[in-house]
């Protein structure tokens, strides 16, 4: 998809009641994607990334956009699906993947004074990239929601952005994958995963705050993540460093398994 269909359909999007808000896609690589369906009453859009078919959408009837999706083979995954519309979906196969809710710490600074640099904590280079995949799919079934990302993912957070790793005789235990974003003004915790064995014992918790003292020190004032709803232990553990639902609408991302 290029830039002029990008903003077209972008623009489209916002006239019909059901939309994927496409300025999401502004973070990712649309040219990825391609355009499977585009007319005045629906649009479907496909990234294929690791096997799954992750669609972006906008469309006024569910019903007719859905017989379109039976062309699709493989995983589907959509984003930030309506919940009126999740039954709908769920009587066509659909099952619902995680909801995640936004969380704020609206105060650094009074959270990080309490926080002290841990030297056992290093931020790691995209070499370590196929360590994190490997510990990440340890992980996959210890909360929902958890999403597998590829080598290559890791590798290009690495280079723009930060991994913060704990190790145990050499091997990668634990990592927080953190950004600053909004002028330097916040910090984003965009992955936190501990090896199944080692969670439990203040691995998550350390990360957190390395990543939480990280923003700080450059500058940001809030920080910023989303978990999902039914993940009660990590929600604990981000409302004991000062976090609190932003009160959004939680983001639904169904899926669907379609064998051919």
């Amino acid at each position: 998809m290029n830039e002029k269909e990008y903003n077209d359909i972008q623009s489209h999007a916002k006239k019909h009641k059901y939309s994927y808000p496409f300025h999401h896609m502004e973070y990712g690589d649309y040219k990825d994607a391609y355009i499977m369906v585009h007319t005045d009453a629906l649009a479907l859009v496909v990234d294929k990334d690791n096997g799954c078919n992750n669609v972006y959408w906008f469309f006024d009837e569910p019903i007719e956009f859905l017989t379109h999706l039976k062309c699709l083979s493989g995983k589907i995954i959509m984003e930030f699906v309506p919940k009126e519309l999740i039954d709908t979906f769920v009587a066509y196969g659909f099952t619902v993947y995680a909801e995640y809710i936004d969380f704020f710490n609206n105060n650094l600074p009074e959270t990080a004074q309490f926080i002290a640099d841990n030297s056992e904590i290093e931020n790691i280079c995209y070499e370590d990239k196929d360590a994190c995949r490997q510990m990440s799919l340890l992980c996959i079934e210890q909360s929902r929601g958890f999403a597998y990302e590829s080598e290559k993912w890791y590798m290009d957070w690495a280079k723009e952005h930060h991994i913060f790793a704990i190790r145990c005789i050499g091997e990668i235990i634990g990592y927080c994958c953190a950004s600053i974003y909004a002028n330097n003004t916040i910090v984003w915790v965009r992955r936190l995963a501990v090896s199944p064995q080692w969670q439990r014992k203040g691995i998550g918790e350390a990360l957190l705050k390395q990543a939480l003292l990280f923003g700080f020190q450059n500058g940001a004032s809030r920080a910023f993540l989303h978990v999902d709803s039914d993940n009660e232990p990590a929600i604990s553990l981000y409302r004991k460093f000062g976090f609190s639902v932003s009160g959004c609408e939680g983001q639904v991302i169904i899926q669907k398994q379609v064998y051919t």
